[in-house]
């Protein structure tokens, strides 16, 4: 027995968000780092909601919503708005364009996108949420 489609969907989202150089750790649903004065920025975590199960004809449709974290620091040479918008990008450009995410979905839909400084140090963190459409074989997760 392989591994769900939504298993498969997850390890995609956490290879194309390591491939994104501007990016220093990622860690699927751990939402904070484990010691702020010692992580590296920027840090990214990836968490889903409540999955949806619908039948569709001889499939099952899941759809849940992916939310992503990032977290920046301010430095001298970027802003923490601007450090967010060319993250926000970089997962946009993956989520929807070339990553490998792709394969393993039958559906992505941006939600939201916002940017949030967190506290007096000059951290940010950056929000974005998607909606995401998984197909497999009504009764059988693990077949798409």
């Amino acid at each position: 027995m392989g591994l769900p489609v939504k298993t498969l969907f997850m390890n995609a989202v956490e290879v194309d968000l390591n491939s994104i150089t501007q990016v220093a750790q990622v860690k699927r649903g751990q939402m904070v780092p484990t010691d702020k004065e010692v992580a590296t920025y920027p840090f990214a975590c990836f968490f889903e909601g409540d999955v949806r199960k619908t039948p569709h004809n001889r499939d099952q449709l899941d759809k849940f919503e992916l939310t992503f974290w990032v977290y920046v620091k301010e430095s001298e040479t970027q802003t923490v708005d601007e450090q967010g918008d060319i993250l926000d990008a970089l997962i946009e450009t993956l989520m929807l364009k070339t990553g490998t995410v792709l394969t393993n979905s039958h559906k992505i839909l941006p939600v939201s996108s916002n940017i949030y400084y967190v506290d007096d140090q000059h951290n940010g963190l950056l929000q974005a949420v998607y909606e995401i459409e998984l197909a497999h074989q009504y009764g059988d997760a693990t077949t798409k």
